[in-house]
């Protein structure tokens, strides 16, 4: 069982690789035993899509495949000498993999087929950050030389991880400064933008983190997938509470497969989560919130027994407790949720919350960084 199950992640790593010539690609697969396995994997795209994927040490294996209409689909096999490696001989495995490409990630289930029967694994794929080249020489940011070339390399490199809003025309002004500070805020882990730092010097914190493979990128949330829903851009567009960064884009993908895998999958009546509120374009003040200026922290709306969006409190007749238990074990089960903030009191007492203040009719979930992945060479 374990070796098929490993394989099929393994094969669900590579398809989502599926979108530039040379796009990198992190993730978690979740198995259908209750495990969780980190992805890695890489992808290059000519007429058809090569994929590449390690997983936790277990090699590197490739698999072919194409893309059609916003799906990457892909098949392979392998030998028991990779299965081997891994758990008890189990003979050749067959597998079929159809990913979704949501904006900042994939999500798709991959299947493995042997001799025994079948075998799948929910994967989500976080689209890495494009490969940093060349790099600073001198200091940019407050008090520093700032140089045309290197002043022009920060803000091409910013624009590359989504803050489109950075002119390229190498001067140091408000807008290069406070991107900066935006972006040492979400790699600190903070919820709002500092109003000091952002000087990246040679080498030094903020430069290893422009270049790591994992630096977060900023964008749309998606606008829905297995298991999830987005009121902020389905529902509510009148609001502008629609991005955030990618880091939080993969955890509400793994959430809602978690959530769809142990809970809805059975219980179809029940309803997805509902992701509302993240972050305002350029990383701008929130006046409805204390944070959420970093793509960092998401609020839920609350499930109800009826089915409706129209939201719910937690003293409500309608408000569907057990769903929003099953909501808060998926995002929990997440390595990257630091903290999760509601106020319903049984909820509480099983730990998978933290009371505070105006969170009666909403979760808010709070992320902390991943480990940075590469640095300046």
């Amino acid at each position: 069982m374990r070796s098929l199950v490993l394989t099929s992640l393994l094969l669900f790593a590579l398809a989502p690789c599926g979108l530039a010539q040379s796009e990198r690609l992190s993730g978690v697969a979740q198995t259908d035993d209750g495990r969780q396995l980190a992805l890695r994997a890489s992808l290059t795209e000519l007429p058809g899509v090569s994929l590449e994927i390690e997983i936790q040490g277990a090699g590197r294996h490739e698999f072919a495949g194409h893309r059609r209409e916003g799906r990457l689909e892909l098949w392979g096999k392998t030998n028991t000498g990779i299965v081997g490696a891994i758990g008890p001989n189990s003979g050749q495995l067959f597998h079929d993999l159809d990913l979704v490409d949501l904006g900042p990630a994939y999500s798709g289930v991959w299947k493995t087929k042997t001799a025994q029967g079948e075998r799948q694994a929910w994967i989500v794929l976080s689209k890495g950050a494009p490969r940093a080249s060349g790099g600073i020489q001198r200091a940019v940011g407050p008090n520093a030389p700032n140089t045309d070339a290197d002043v022009r390399w920060v803000q091409t490199r910013l624009r590359q991880l989504g803050f489109t809003w950075v002119a390229v025309d190498g001067d140091y002004g408000p807008q290069v400064g406070r991107a900066l500070r935006a972006f040492e805020s979400m790699v600190r882990g903070k919820q709002n933008v500092s109003s000091r730092g952002g000087r990246v010097e040679v080498r030094g914190y903020l430069d290893h983190w422009l270049h790591a493979a994992n630096a977060p990128r900023w964008g749309l949330t998606p606008k829905r997938g297995t298991g999830f829903y987005s009121l902020e851009r389905l529902d509510q567009t009148s609001d502008d509470h629609d991005y955030g960064t990618s880091w939080m884009s993969e955890v509400l993908v793994f959430a809602g497969q978690r959530y769809e895998r142990d809970y809805r999958a059975s219980r179809p009546q029940a309803m997805p989560i509902l992701a509302n509120d993240v972050s305002r374009n350029r990383c701008l003040n929130t006046p409805d919130h204390e944070g959420h200026e970093t793509g960092l922290a998401l609020d839920v709306g609350l499930p109800r027994t009826d089915g409706k969006r129209s939201g719910a409190y937690y003293t409500w007749k309608l408000y569907d407790r057990a769903a929003t238990e099953a909501m808060l074990r998926a995002f929990r089960a997440h390595p990257r949720v630091e903290t999760i903030y509601f106020q319903d009191p049984v909820l509480i007492r099983k730990k998978l919350c933290v009371s505070r203040p105006r969170h009666g009719d909403h979760l808010h979930v709070q992320l902390k960084p991943p480990p940075r992945q590469g640095s300046r060479p």
